[in-house]
C-alpha cells in the first residue's frame, strides 16, 4: 500500500513536510487504558513513526466497554494492555515501530524508555502518577499532553467530561493549573497506619478509595481526539495547541482556559534542569 496515497487527505491539511515530521516522531503513551488506547489508535492512523506504550496492568472484563482493540478473549487470558494496544497498532500501521513496557511508571524500565521521545501522552488515573510524569517531563524538557476524563456533581447536578493540558516549554503543568486532588497526593505520602487514621478522620471507606468511577468510551474518545488534534496541529506546524481544553459532555461544549501562566511553579521552573547545555555545563 502506498504511503503517499494513504495520507493524501491528511497532507491536504498538514502538507507533505508535516506528514514526514509525523513519520519521524517518537511518542510515548503512558497508560494504555480507556484514554491511552484511543490515543494510540489515532496516532497509528495519523502515521506517527514510533510509539512506546507503558502500562503494568492487564485487561479485565470491566475494561471491555472502553478499551479500544480489546476482545473478550483478552480479558479471559488476562493479556497485558500494552500488548493489546500493540496488536491494534500493528494491524493499523505495520510500519510503525512499537515498544511495549509492561511496568508501572515509577519503575526504571518505564522511565528509561522515555529518553529520545518527542512527546508524551499521560493517560493515567492516579494524580500521584500524573504529578510524577509531569515532574519527569519538566526535568527532561519533554513536551507532554496530560489527559483526564471525570465525572462529578455541582449544585445538585451531575456533570461529566474531561480535559487536556499541554506543556511544550514549561509554561504550565497539572500542579500550577490546580488540576490535582491534593487529598490523594497527601495520602500517597502517608504510611499504612497514617492512611488508616486519615480514613477514620474523613470517614472514607477503603472500598470507596479503591474503586473506580464511571468511564464511557465516547467520553474517552472525545478527550483523546482533542489531545491528538492539538498534537497534530503542534507537531506539523499548523498552529499552537491550546494550553488547557475542558470538555463538558453534559453541556455539549469545549472550553478553552486563559493562556496566562498562573505564576511561579516548582515543577515548571525546573524545565530542562537535567539536560546538559550545549557546552556540557549546566
Amino acid at each position: 500500500m502506498s504511503a503517499e496515497g494513504r495520507f493524501s487527505r491528511q497532507e491536504a491539511l498538514f502538507g507533505a513536510d508535516g506528514q514526514r515530521l509525523l513519520a519521524r516522531t517518537s511518542a510515548a503513551v503512558i497508560g494504555a487504558g480507556g484514554l491511552g488506547s484511543f490515543v494510540a489508535m489515532e496516532l497509528a492512523h495519523a502515521g506517527v513513526g514510533e510509539l512506546t506504550l507503558i502500562d503494568h496492568d492487564h485487561v479485565e472484563t470491566s475494561n471491555l466497554n472502553r478499551l479500544v482493540g480489546a476482545l473478550p478473549a483478552d480479558a479471559e487470558h488476562r493479556r497485558q494492555k500494552t500488548r493489546v494496544a500493540a496488536r491494534m497498532i500493528a494491524a493499523i500501521s505495520p510500519e510503525t515501530r512499537i515498544l511495549t513496557i509492561d511496568a508501572a511508571f515509577d519503575e526504571q524500565a518505564a522511565r528509561s524508555s522515555l529518553h529520545g521521545v518527542n512527546v508524551i501522552f499521560a493517560c493515567v488515573d492516579s494524580d500521584s502518577v500524573r504529578l510524577s510524569i509531569a515532574a519527569v517531563c519538566c526535568r527532561e524538557a519533554i513536551p507532554y499532553f496530560d489527559l483526564a476524563s471525570d465525572t462529578g456533581e455541582a449544585h445538585g447536578e451531575s456533570w461529566y467530561g474531561g480535559r487536556v493540558l499541554f506543556s511544550g516549554d514549561g509554561e504550565r503543568c497539572p500542579s500550577c493549573m490546580d488540576l490535582l486532588d491534593q487529598h490523594e497526593l497527601a495520602r500517597h505520602a502517608l504510611s499504612e497506619a497514617q492512611c488508616e487514621e486519615d480514613t477514620r478522620i474523613y470517614g472514607v471507606g477503603r472500598d470507596e478509595l479503591l474503586s473506580s468511577g464511571p468511564s464511557v468510551i465516547s467520553i474517552n474518545g472525545v478527550v483523546a481526539s482533542l489531545a491528538v488534534s492539538e498534537f497534530l496541529k503542534w507537531r506539523t506546524g499548523l498552529g499552537c495547541p491550546a494550553g488547557l481544553l475542558t470538555y463538558r459532555g453534559d453541556l455539549g461544549v469545549v472550553l478553552r482556559a486563559a493562556e496566562d501562566h498562573p505564576g511561579e511553579c516548582f515543577y515548571c521552573a525546573g524545565w530542562g534542569s537535567t539536560r546538559p547545555s550545549p557546552s556540557g555545563v549546566r
